[in-house]
């Protein structure tokens, strides 16, 4: 009994454990700061550390934006292959966390990881003041500076939140600032019975890119 218990720990010692049949050399690839309405390619390298073939390979995005290329299948074992994955970052604004699913067999068994696709999606426009503001003195007219990351000249037409705003229409050229004036009839603000309303900038473009323009409302209560 002795003997034979050796001989199996031995037989053990020599047995190793088998490795996933796909790894990633990058689990998840950051593409860093994006702009919106953009698209963007990012490549993963996956190896199949197994000596079989890897067959029934499906790579499914979590959304739209999120396209994959057409990758080798089966992937011959001992192989590395690129995944191409290219991100529409479109009306994205902001952190971009995109998981991608991966599924394939391996000498009939099914098998799956998770692959990751981050970044920042910038603004294509800012502003200062980040809030217009009007108050029982004002004239009724404010102005906003607005900076564009645009590339090319677009001239946006101008969508208000209440019918007692208004704003001009302007221009609005790549890595110029531009002025948006937005309008408030003087007598109708003391009667405003609210404390913030918003002006949507709306880019006359194909993609309709846009902004909201925040403004508030700094009137005192009407005395009884």
């Amino acid at each position: 009994m002795f003997v034979v218990a050796g001989v199996l720990g031995v037989a053990g010692a020599f047995q190793q454990p088998e490795p996933d049949s796909l790894r990633f050399e990058q689990q998840t690839q950051d593409l860093g700061v994006l702009q919106s309405h953009e698209k963007y390619i990012a490549k993963f390298y996956a190896f199949n550390e197994s000596r079989a073939e890897l067959t029934d390979m499906l790579i499914v995005p979590s959304c739209g934006c999120t396209t994959v290329a057409e990758v080798e299948n089966p992937i011959r074992g001992r192989t590395r292959v690129p995944i191409e994955v290219q991100l529409n970052t479109g009306h994205l604004k902001g952190k971009v966390h995109k998981p991608i699913s991966v599924y394939w067999k391996c000498e009939g068994q099914q098998k799956s990881t998770t692959i990751f696709l981050t970044g920042y999606v910038e603004p294509r426009f800012s502003h200062e003041p980040q809030v217009v503001e009007f108050n029982h003195n004002s004239a009724g007219v404010a102005y906003a500076k607005v900076k564009s990351s645009v590339n090319g000249e677009r001239a946006p037409q101008v969508k208000s939140a209440s019918a007692n705003t208004n704003a001009i229409k302007c221009t609005i050229a790549d890595q110029q600032e531009a002025l948006i004036e937005v309008r408030y009839d003087p007598a109708e603000i003391p009667k405003i019975n609210r404390t913030s309303a918003a002006v949507t900038v709306i880019l006359n473009d194909l993609n309709e890119s846009r902004f909201v323009l925040p403004v508030r409302f700094t009137v005192p209560p009407t005395s009884q």
